[in-house]
């Protein structure tokens, strides 16, 4: 089986444990899109911008409420930066980092107010990345994906 390449806004998923320190459950996956690859910088700011090596990225696939407070809220903070959020206590290997290290990703939720993500325990690695999901989770026909007919 050939995995597609992992890419800025690829959805992945991947297994939680090992990467989130607040999960024990071995078989847990998240499904995240990635926001960074590696060598990447990230800065996001209050009104939702997000940039990734000095360049505006739209983010259409969430509304504005998700851009703006779902994103920084939960955090504390009014815009952050790789940097800024290695300060985490989450963050132990990733402590200083300034851009995305080698085989690794920086991924967020679409869901941002809830999302548990990168901002919260720092890069996913490659290996624990099992694919990227092809099928979008929602649009106007969502109620097909999962039909059985």
């Amino acid at each position: 089986m050939h995995q597609a390449k992992i890419e800025r806004n690829s959805v992945v998923i991947f297994g939680a444990y090992g990467v989130d320190p607040g999960v024990k459950n071995k078989k847990l996956e998240y499904v995240k899109r990635v926001t960074a690859v590696s060598g990447d910088r990230i800065t996001y700011r209050a009104n939702g911008t997000l940039t990734v090596n000095g360049k505006r990225v739209s983010q259409s696939y969430i509304s504005k409420n998700q851009q703006t407070a779902g994103t920084l809220d939960i955090i504390g903070v009014k815009s952050f930066t790789l940097a800024s959020l290695s300060k985490f206590e989450n963050w132990p290997k990733f402590r200083g980092a300034t851009q995305v290290p080698k085989g690794y990703y920086f991924v967020l939720g679409d869901n941002r107010i809830v999302s548990n993500d990168s901002r919260y325990y720092g890069f996913v690695p490659k290996n624990k990345i099992y694919g990227v999901v092809k099928t979008p989770f929602w649009n106007k026909n969502h109620k097909l994906v999962n039909d059985q007919n």
